[in-house]
């Protein structure tokens, strides 16, 4: 319902006008709604009325959405579900150059990696981006590779858990060697040697050697108990992803290291600390973690700062209200508890579980707190540098301050116990349980995300998941057996799984490149090169992969410069494969000196991207000039014989005359 106001916020009609969904069906033949599906074709949808006196004076557009009840009438913009969605320009050109970096190869690189197969070598090729203005050229710069970052420690994130559920090659080998020497009749003692002397995981090492030790099996059975030791697992503690010890030398900083990434991210202020090159902090050639403290010099680094950036990446991928854009509508696995390990864990746990069995809820209390980790997480509340955030003093806190709503569980989070309790009564007291949970087993004490506490469950290609029947969210468990959507809270069918993750995971580009059609994580170094450019020799070599700091190779080298029309002509930036445009140039001769670029030095071809912007710039020349830019006639070419006097080329004109 709505309510009519005069310019002077005076209410002139209450209540007055109301606005309804109507189930419809559309025949795509002509275009026509029918109130019935009359045949078959028809598209079911709603269509939107509106009714009653001063219809005429609101917004057309509804600010509920019909299909999971999102309200969006308090949105600073667009305050309705009918808006336009695009993919923005910076996501855009990401990736468009990560696609077109693929495609390229350096074959000197691949050379050094096979020599070198512990070291990181970027063997893509290198790439130019034009741009008519210093500005295009740095907010293109800066949005590539801000973007090209969060798709690489998603990348890596679900890389690294998919790597867990393999066997490591090491145990494999000491597998097959232990049962061949067990044949050979070798002595305990040089088996037990053999298992020490690997860099497999401890308890692995210890299952192994007791199996060896035990006298009471004969050598069939021994085998076939080693046989049956796996170091792979099916979960990865949060934090081990970033650190261990409390030290950045988890196997995401590692791979990001390795690959002469910056784990602070890519904005300019990260890239340095006192005055130090972020490289200095990091093991570039070894085991790629935090330097001691007592090789750093003394020099302080903010380690929780970075942790932090990384954690909110993580969470970002495993989070999100918006539905499709998360590992858990990929089908991967999702973000849980730890299973309880002290009493006071275990006595949390069974509180809960004790409250949701008296009011006959028929809920699992673990997977009612995992659940409840999905809606904290879509409601971003976790710790992320650029953010702060107040701190839930309870489920609900007494008080009549105006900010007493913003120190208790927020509406959203409300929703599904609302939901599944039938007495308000009954909801404050699961409530107050649950908060007291969520702080011993998920999250701190102001509610916020805690990552030593949580960890990442891989599920297996059979797995089942949920579809909420009526936004269509994915569960890949039953968590409160209705949807952790807070717009929609619709029961799910627990009983009757809507498929295998396995569907999943073959149609979402989340999971295409890891799992469907694997392929390596492609390192995206941009820099921009303009006339305002400091050291615009310095960066060149840089491009070229000739380092004069005393700095890493791998952290300093750029992979594509995004560069104005200075770079055109006169200056040399050595052979390239492909040359990107970052929006249309406005002559022919504009593109032939750009694209012309590529292909040079006996190289066979190479390939010009030319992204057109929704500017009226692009536009214009797009549609004005294309014909005349790729496949027009070009000019003569034309020299002056007359040039102005007090010219120094007289005498070459000349001499050019005479021959």
């Amino acid at each position: 319902k709505y309510q009519i106001v005069d310019g002077n916020g005076k209410v002139t009609c209450s209540n007055a006008v109301h606005g309804e969904w109507e189930k419809c069906y559309l025949r795509p033949s002509d275009g026509t709604l029918h109130s019935r599906k009359l045949g078959s074709g028809y598209i079911p949808g709603y269509l939107y009325k509106i009714t009653g006196e001063g219809h005429d004076k609101i917004s057309a557009l509804p600010c509920q959405c019909p299909h999971c009840d999102k309200n969006y009438a308090k949105r600073k913009y667009t305050k309705s579900p009918i808006r336009s969605f695009r993919t923005g320009i910076e996501r855009s050109n990401q990736l468009l150059t990560k696609e077109l970096m693929y495609q390229l190869n350096d074959v000197k690189m691949e050379k050094e990696q096979a020599m070198n197969p512990d070291k990181y070598f970027q063997t893509h090729g290198k790439l130019i981006s034009f741009s008519d203005s210093r500005q295009d050229a740095a907010e293109l710069s800066y949005g590539i590779a801000k973007e090209h970052f969060r798709d690489l420690v998603r990348y890596l994130f679900i890389d690294i858990i998919n790597s867990i559920q393999q066997e490591s090659e090491e145990l494999t080998e000491l597998k097959k060697d232990l049962v061949e020497d067990i044949d050979d009749g070798k002595a305990t003692n040089k088996l037990e040697r053999s298992i020490k002397g690997t860099d497999i995981h401890q308890d692995i090492k210890d299952r192994l050697i007791q199996i060896i030790n035990d006298t009471n099996t004969d050598n069939a059975t021994k085998k076939a108990a080693i046989v049956q030791v796996s170091d792979s697992a099916d979960h990865i503690a949060i934090n081990a992803l970033i650190q261990n010890n409390n030290e950045l030398d988890g196997e995401l900083v590692k791979r990001l290291v390795r690959m002469g990434v910056n784990p602070a991210a890519v904005a300019y202020k990260d890239q340095y600390s006192k005055d130090k090159f972020w490289d200095y902090f990091y093991d570039m050639d070894g085991t790629y973690g935090l330097k001691p403290q007592i090789q750093r010099q003394g020099t302080t680094y903010n380690t929780a700062d970075v942790h932090n950036k990384l954690l909110s990446y993580i969470y970002n991928n495993c989070f999100g209200q918006y539905m499709g854009l998360s590992v858990q509508d990929a089908g991967i696995g999702y973000i849980t508890i730890k299973e309880p390990m002290s009493p006071t864990e275990t006595q949390a746990l069974q509180q809960l579980q004790i409250e949701i069995d008296r009011q006959n809820l028929g809920i699992d209390a673990t997977e009612f707190i995992n659940a409840y980790v999905r809606i904290l997480g879509d409601q971003y509340r976790f710790i992320d540098p650029e953010f702060d955030y107040r701190r839930w003093e309870g489920y609900i806190v007494a008080g009549n301050g105006a900010d007493t709503w913003q120190r208790e569980f927020s509406s959203a989070c409300k929703k599904g116990l609302k939901v599944l309790t039938d007495c308000p009564e009954n909801e404050i007291a699961l409530g107050n349980i649950l908060y007291n949970v969520l702080r011993v087993l998920a999250t701190d004490n102001g509610i916020l995300l805690d990552s030593s506490k949580l960890q990442f469950k891989l599920l297996e290609e059979n797995a089942p998941y949920y579809r909420c029947p009526k936004c269509g969210r994915i569960h890949l468990h039953t968590g409160l057996g209705i949807c952790t959507n807070p717009s929609c809270c619709a029961k799910l069918d627990i009983n009757q799984p809507s498929g295998k993750v396995i569907e999943l995971r073959k149609n979402h580009f989340i999971s295409y490149d890891i799992l469907t059609e694997p392929r390596e994580a492609c390192r995206i170094h941009t820099e921009e090169l303009t006339g305002q450019t400091d050291d615009q020799e310095k960066r060149l070599l840089e491009f070229k992969r000739v380092i004069l700091d005393e700095v890493s190779e791998r952290a300093k080298e750029i992979d594509m410069l995004n560069v104005t029309t200075t770079m055109e002509v006169g200056v040399d930036i050595g052979s390239l494969q492909a040359v990107f445009q970052g929006n249309m140039p406005p002559t022919r001769y504009n593109y032939q000196q750009r694209v012309g670029r590529g292909g040079r030095r006996g190289q066979a071809f190479s390939a010009a991207v030319t992204f057109c912007r929704g500017r009226s710039h692009d536009s214009y020349y797009y549609n004005s000039a294309l014909e005349e830019i790729t496949g027009g006639k070009p000019k003569d070419p034309t020299l002056a014989v007359n040039p102005p006097k007090g010219n120094n080329e007289r005498p070459n004109l000349a001499i050019i005359q005479r021959v």
